[in-house]
């Protein structure tokens, strides 16, 4: 008996894990279709938009390049320490003095702050929305809600594949561990 009170707790711990594991890929397939979903509307928002404001007046043209240093991320996915055993990620936002202390430092670093540069340098407004100008579509307006909703679910799925795999890992060491005790 005692070699049976002996298999069954690591039999126990394997069988718990296995249906967490099951649970959070569950969870993982649902987020991204939702993902899926959201991406989805947005696209069609996004293009809902263009058909009624016209393709001129929506388009890659108004978006800022690579060299455009007035930008910022409104958003940012940090790796948080509240948790030891597996990566969790967590979704803030910028706070706007900061951004502009950042983008002013910037600035001086590459020599630009005086008046004369900064009349040919395009500064973009910290919403992206008046980027195509202050009269949008509704559609334009659904669209951005629906890809800051649809960032905040991709950090809840980094957080589910990262538990995901550390579960997966554990239970193949204690699947090891069990086979080698028998």
């Amino acid at each position: 008996m005692d070699k049976k009170g002996k298999n069954e707790t690591p039999n126990v711990d394997l069988d718990d894990l296995a249906v967490r594991i099951l649970t959070l890929m569950n969870e993982y397939i649902n987020y991204k279709r939702n993902i899926e979903n959201y991406i989805r509307s947005g696209c069609l928002d996004l293009a809902k938009s263009r058909y009624i404001a016209g393709n001129r007046n929506i388009s890659a043209l108004q978006l800022p390049g690579e060299d455009s240093v007035s930008v910022k991320a409104k958003f940012r996915v940090i790796r948080s320490a509240s948790c030891d055993d597996f990566s969790k990620y967590e979704h803030i936002e910028h706070e706007s003095n900061s951004d502009d202390e950042m983008l002013s430092e910037t600035l001086d670093e590459m020599g630009l702050n005086n008046d004369a540069t900064n009349k040919r340098i395009p500064r973009f407004s910290k919403d992206p929305l008046k980027w195509f100008g202050y009269l949008v579509p509704r559609n334009l307006r659904q669209s951005k809600v629906t890809f800051e909703k649809c960032l905040e679910i991709v950090v809840e799925c980094a957080n589910i594949q990262s538990e995901l795999e550390y579960k997966l890992a554990e239970y193949s060491r204690l699947r090891k561990f069990s086979f080698d005790q028998q």
